[in-house]
């Protein structure tokens, strides 16, 4: 045999493999940074979840009216909103919502309002929010009229130069919002949807009970003529009259800024399907119902219980020493021979 035949081919490919699978088995996958884990975590579903956040974007041209109506309701929302500052081109929320559900998704926002200005649609404010990354409902509102903070600053210290500055909402205050006008309660029409977003963008930080004295501002929507009026009123607070006979303050309204007239444009609803999921809320949170218990319409709570079928020759009673067998006094015979007379006469 010679030293051709005795040499045999190299077995290249099997080790290639074998090389490879070695190395795909050393790789491990990169953990995030601390700052991304909790970001994530951040960003993760929760039982209770956050207070939601509001991002008040621009779009490639805004009027100096519907520009200072963003700034105002921006300080209305703060801690819990995000002023940008830099314009956005080509931001048209009906026409394309990409650009605007990632900067609500970067941002962790699911409140947006978007202010445009345009030949067609002067003065407009687009209102939505979002839910699981993308657009939930949305409502876009022409701006017919507008108060903000600074034209009423500049307007009262032209009639009273001593006056000081105007009452503003306080950081983090609950407000006391209050809708007027039958159009609110109508089914079948945008405004019902339409209380539902403006309660969302002005209600703030949810609370199980308010303290009288940090209630510094009234926020009123009015509906009428087709029109959707705000007004926004600052509450001041007097002590009581000494012969009320009541500890409760008088109280006074002051109108105060933001104040504007909206008309309804163009609405984009949730359908019922999705609006039920995004009100779907987890187990943990819903109440337990105990057995045999019910609340009546005054809001008692009214209880059943069940008990075993009584014995009543166990039961106790009260013992009289009259009625006792051993002393009972047997009746004569001749009152019973006169009894059944009786009762044959009879």
């Amino acid at each position: 045999m010679t030293k051709k035949q005795r040499k045999q081919p190299k077995a290249a490919a099997p080790r290639k493999a074998a090389k490879i699978s070695e190395k795909a088995k050393a790789v491990k996958v990169k953990q995030p940074s601390a700052r991304a884990a909790r970001a994530m975590k951040k960003q993760a579903p929760k039982v209770v979840e956050n207070t939601k956040q509001a991002i008040f974007l621009r779009g490639t041209k805004t009027s100096e009216r519907v520009g200072g109506l963003l700034k105002d309701l921006a300080s209305l929302r703060k801690p819990f909103g995000k002023l940008m500052q830099r314009k956005n081109p080509n931001m048209h929320p009906f026409e394309d919502d990409t650009s605007l559900e990632f900067l609500s998704q970067k941002n962790d926002c699911s409140l947006f309002a978007v202010a445009n200005h345009s030949k067609k649609r002067p003065h407009n404010l687009t209102l939505g929010r979002c839910f699981d990354g993308h657009i939930l409902d949305m409502a876009e509102l022409g701006v017919e009229a507008c108060d903000t903070l600074a034209s009423l600053q500049l307007r009262v210290n032209a009639a009273n130069p001593l006056a000081g500055a105007v009452d503003a909402k306080r950081l983090g205050a609950k407000p006391c919002v209050v809708f007027l006008g039958e159009a609110w309660d109508q089914p079948a029409s945008d405004y019902k949807p339409l209380r539902s977003l403006l309660l969302d963008f002005v209600r703030g930080q949810e609370v199980a009970a308010i303290n009288l004295a940090s209630l510094d501002h009234v926020i009123a929507f009015t509906a009428a003529n087709g029109k959707v009026m705000m007004r926004t009123y600052a509450l001041k607070l007097r002590k009581p009259d000494p012969g009320a006979g009541s500890n409760v303050p008088r109280t006074r309204l002051v109108l105060s800024a933001p104040a504007a007239d909206f008309r309804l444009r163009r609405t984009r609803w949730a359908s019922s399907d999705l609006m039920k999921r995004a009100l779907k809320q987890p187990r943990e949170l819903k109440p337990t119902k105990k057995k045999n218990v019910s609340t009546t319409a005054l809001g008692d709570t009214v209880g059943q219980i069940h008990m075993e079928r009584q014995d009543y020759s166990k039961l106790q009673t009260r013992k009289v020493k009259a009625l006792h067998a051993h002393k009972a006094l047997p009746m004569a015979p001749e009152e019973e021979e006169e009894e059944e007379g009786d009762e044959e006469s009879t």
